[in-house]
Formats: C-alpha cells, structure tokens, sequence
C-alpha cells in the first residue's frame, strides 16, 4: 500500500488536511451523540488552564505509549526467529541494501523518516479516525432515532459500535494491501490483524497520537534493520545493523517481511485479546 501512493505521484499534504478535519468534524459529532464516552480532541488540554507542562505531558505520553506499544510487538515478533537462526544479524555492507522499488532511488534515513511518518499518519487517519468513527457515527445516529437515545447512548451499546467499526476499517486495511509485492493469505490475515490491534487501541486510549506512533515505530524499524515494510524494501543509505532471513517462509515472512510471519500472528491475537478485554472494562481517555 505504501508503493502504491508514493508511485502515484500523491501529495499527501492536502490529502492529511482534509482527513484531519474531517476526523475533528467527526470527533465533535460524536461529542454531541454519546457525550459521556466522548469529547472533543484536546478538550482535556484546555482544562487544564494556560501551563503548557501538562500540555507537553498529555500530548507526549501517548506518543510514548505508542513507541513502547511498537517496540514490544517487534521484539516479540523477531526474537524467536533471530534466537532460531531463521534471521541472521550481520554488519550492514552495500551488498546487504536491495534496489529500490520507489521511483526516488535510495533515500536518506532522514527522509524515510519524513515520509513515513507521513504515511503512517495518512493511514490512521484514513482508517483509525476516519474508518471507525464514521461508521460509528451513522449506525449510532440509526440506533437513537430507532432505539431512542437511553439504549443508544449506554456504554455497553458504545463499545460494540466502536468495535463494529473497528472489524469494518480492518477488513478495508487489509484489502487495501493486496496489490503490495509478495502478499500472501498470512500477510493479509497479519495486516488485518494489525488493523484490529491498532483500532483497539486507538479506541481503548481514544488517541489518534498513539497509533500514529506505534505505526510509524514498526515501520521505520524494519527500515532500520533491512526488513520489507508491507512487501516493500525503501533501501535507506544507512543501517545500524541488517537483519537476513534465511529463505522464506512462515518463520520470517520471506519477501514480504515479518508482516508475513506467523510469530506476529501470534503477537497480534495475543495483543488483541488484552486490549479487547481492557477496551470492554474501561479505557484510558487522552482524547489527542
């Protein structure tokens, strides 16, 4: 899905502006529908009164949530292998780099940092903001005019619309990564996988900031190690260090990355599971 927009020829930058504030516009519905599960974005901030600390705080914790989140599903998910031998750790060499597959040629890591986080933000906001509100929105709207406005604003009636448009925006996630290089049954199944951990998260938190952050985290580390990202290999001038996988396979995901392995498939029911349990018991409101 990556290649595809950056093969295009897209400028994402009015493209993010118009998600942006149709995500807000969808945030201050949603305030007004179901006013006790949600509210505007950043409403919590003002709050607060003029300090900018507990501004900083509230705006940079899910950002580290969201790190930390990343980090840990990479970690579990390449360890097994690494320890297995199935990925082997190597100084990098210009030998360990693969050609291109974007039209720019080699970037800079600066650079792959840049339009991954570009990217990255695009497709929560497409998919996180955008693809789980909206649903919820119109068939919360449905339910209130039907059901009336007790039954339509009971948190219980909240989280299974949220959840609803949770499995929905997955499923689209996934089926937007069909056309990436090497993308087979078990990538697809982790991509949509990946939407329900990150959509879980994004509705325990209520953070936009925390998805953003643990999508761009798994996908600039790959970067930094070697790996495909979706398929895709960026070929960034440098590497701390180059991981190989050894064949293809379930083990490693092969061609594809580890999106393609069956230990993230693991990660992700794991990870998916405990959120959900979280999720139905009460989330962590940062409203960013």
């Amino acid at each position: 899905m990556i290649s595809k927009y950056v093969q295009a020829g897209f400028a994402l930058e009015p493209i993010l502006i118009i998600l942006l504030l149709v995500y807000l516009f969808l945030r201050y519905l949603l305030s007004k529908l179901f006013p006790t599960y949600f509210a505007p974005v950043f409403l919590p901030l003002r709050r607060r009164g003029s300090s900018l600390l507990p501004m900083i705080q509230s705006l940079a914790l899910p950002l580290l949530l969201g790190f930390v989140i990343g980090v840990a599903i990479i970690v579990m998910t390449l360890l097994v292998p690494i320890l297995g031998g199935q990925l082997t750790m190597s100084v990098p060499t210009g030998a360990d780099v693969p050609d291109p597959q974007l039209p720019f040629g080699r970037m800079t890591t600066a650079g792959f940092a840049l339009l991954i986080a570009q990217l990255a933000l695009f497709e929560e906001l497409a998919f996180r903001g955008v693809g789980i509100l909206l649903p919820t929105l119109l068939l919360g709207f449905i339910v209130l005019t039907v059901a009336g406005r007790d039954m339509a604003r009971s948190s219980p009636f909240v989280k299974a619309l949220l959840l609803n448009g949770v499995f929905l925006s997955s499923m689209i996630f996934s089926l937007m990564h069909v056309g990436n290089p090497n993308a087979g049954s078990l990538a697809l199944l982790n991509i949509f996988l990946a939407g329900v951990l990150i959509g879980l998260v994004f509705v325990t938190l209520r953070s936009l900031l925390a998805v953003w952050s643990l999508h761009f985290t798994w996908n600039f580390t790959l970067e930094l190690v070697n790996l495909p990202v979706s398929g895709v290999d960026f070929a960034t001038a440098w590497h701390p260090f180059v991981l190989s996988p050894k064949g293809g396979g379930v083990m490693t995901g092969g061609s594809f990355g580890p999106e393609g392995s069956i230990f993230l498939t693991v990660v992700l029911i794991a990870g998916s599971a405990y959120l959900a349990r979280a999720f139905i018991r009460g989330g962590v409101s940062f409203y960013a």
